[in-house]
């Protein structure tokens, strides 16, 4: 791949029996959309982007938070400011994205294809990243990809796996996850910080 083009093409889709029909497609897609996941959080992590569970503000009308742009160039932010920095591009490019809220944290997912219902889950506190944390995983989902991969910083859920993150409790206080579409969060006026 040389570029971030959303759910544009299954770049890796191929006809290997020669009848005219992709045989690989689910996991072209697959691989499509793990590939840009990783390419924008490995890209945060070269730019020096970390992580902080530094105090944040908060007054009545709620938490303050650092804009993308200011996270890119104070290379810092909080767990709610890098999720919003690879939803945002990830948004940007057309893909079905989610912030996921379980108690007192902040994720992002995307669907691993429009309509597949399989989502990746992508764990932004992990920053900075070893190259090899997406490397291996992109060698290994290459070379066989019905092993999908449940591990850090991006991992995959199937739909059962997805409905069962978001309905446990993910706490020992039961609390909620809840979730935002951002798709949804368009039709409400809100649009990607990147546009």
């Amino acid at each position: 791949m040389n570029a971030l083009a959303g759910y544009q093409g299954p770049y890796f889709a191929t006809d290997e029996d020669g009848d005219g029909e992709l045989d690989n497609l689910g996991q072209a897609q697959y691989i499509t959309t793990y590939l840009q996941a990783a390419a924008l959080m490995r890209s945060m992590s070269d730019m020096g982007v970390r992580y902080t569970n530094d105090t944040f503000s908060i007054d009545n009308a709620g938490q303050h938070i650092l804009f993308p742009d200011q996270v890119l160039e104070r290379k810092t932010g909080l767990c709610i400011e890098t999720s919003l920095v690879i939803a945002s591009a990830l948004q940007s490019m057309g893909m079905h994205t989610c912030l996921v809220f379980p108690p007192g944290h902040a994720q992002v997912a995307v669907e691993s294809w429009e309509g597949s219902g399989n989502w990746f889950l992508i764990e932004t506190t992990i920053l900075p990243n070893e190259n090899s944390d997406f490397t291996d995983e992109a060698n290994a989902i290459m070379t066989n990809w019905d092993m999908q991969y449940d591990n850090q910083p991006i991992a995959c859920l199937t739909k059962e796996e997805w409905a069962a993150y978001l309905t446990a409790d993910q706490n020992d206080a039961g609390d909620d996850c809840y979730v935002l579409d951002c798709g949804d969060g368009a039709l409400l006026g809100m649009t990607p910080f990147a546009n």
